[in-house]
């Protein structure tokens, strides 16, 4: 999955990991 898209991927992934430690 990163692989196919690690640019688009990895922005959504910081969002939703910071989203997650602030609402876990």
């Amino acid at each position: 999955m990163a692989q196919a898209s690690p640019i688009p991927l990895m922005g959504i992934d910081h969002v939703v990991i910071r989203v997650r430690d602030l609402e876990p």
